[in-house]
């Protein structure tokens, strides 16, 4: 019998993306498969063109807005109640190709804990991430060329990972205390450490809303989130000298960092920028209400 795979996906005030995606969804070829999608506690209710739409879909409705990790725990959570062997982690912002969900349930690796298609610019075929690794700053870096086979990586983004269900259970959730972005970093480097394998699988493809444009110009509700998280991220997988290094360097980039982002009119983030460093050495994890 195939694996039973629940699609997760998440929504935030951009129904018509999910819809989309929900389009996608449907024209996929793996039969064995369910569709779950969080509303994490938008501002408008279109649930009822879901509904009508796409009746075979589970709609849950949150209340609040639990960020990224914590909308996808909600899915996560009843996806492994209801008996998923696989669970697949997709954003709202994506397309996916017909045979993109059996490529990579037939290809899964034995030894993997996290598996993602390649992933092209929406509407191109221009790779915007076919995994990636850290670099020695720790940052996940992006690899952006076309692969075709299957592969092992350091990190695959979190916009597109499919996940057995006895890796949540061995390994756990996604932590929420992230909140929003950098949770996928923490995944990937915790399921390494403990001996398991990250792959991306060539033959898989999807497609993803990334503006091309915009590269290198984040939203203050990014840079917040990414700073802070990224020194939170430090502290946990890295230690002694190492540590010390990586704080170091960030103590002599950011000033440059900031420099450069007046320089170009992006005077925006620099106040999120430093709140996330203080709210870093405050100790503040979870959601930020300012952002």
């Amino acid at each position: 019998m195939t694996p039973r795979v629940y699609i997760v996906i998440l929504n935030f005030n951009n129904w018509d993306d999910s819809l989309e995606c929900l389009d996608s969804c449907a024209r996929l070829t793996y039969d064995n498969r369910r569709l779950l999608l969080i509303d994490n506690g938008s501002r408008e209710d279109r649930s009822w063109e879901v509904l009508e739409r796409y009746p075979e879909v589970e709609l849950v409705m949150s209340v609040a807005n639990r960020g990224f990790a914590g909308g996808c725990n909600l899915g996560i959570e009843l996806a492994l109640a209801r008996g998923a062997d696989l669970v697949w982690l997709l954003n709202n912002d994506t397309v996916v190709e017909a045979d993109s969900l059996a490529r990579l349930v037939v290809d899964l690796p034995d030894d993997a804990g996290i598996v993602s298609p390649k992933i092209y610019y929406y509407g191109t075929r221009e790779i915007w991430s076919s995994g990636g690794y850290f670099n020695k700053t720790a940052m996940a870096v992006n690899y952006t060329y076309d692969r075709e086979g299957t592969d092992e990586v350091g990190f695959v983004t979190g916009c597109a990972m499919l996940i057995p269900a006895r890796i949540f259970r061995e390994y756990g959730l996604l932590k929420e205390e992230y909140f929003l972005n950098v949770e996928d970093w923490e995944i990937c480097r915790r399921l390494t450490r403990g001996g398991k394998k990250i792959y991306v699988i060539g033959g898989s493809v999807i497609y993803h809303k990334v503006s091309r444009s915009k590269q290198g110009v984040a939203s203050p509700l990014d840079v917040y989130y990414t700073v802070r998280n990224r020194l939170y991220f430090i502290d946990e997988y890295y230690s002694g000298a190492q540590r010390l290094c990586l704080r170091t360097l960030f103590t002599l980039w950011w000033p440059i960092w900031l420099v450069k982002n007046l320089i170009a009119g992006q005077g925006a983030i620099v106040g999120p920028f430093l709140h996330g460093i203080h709210d870093y050495l405050r100790g503040r994890r979870g959601g930020c209400d300012r952002y």
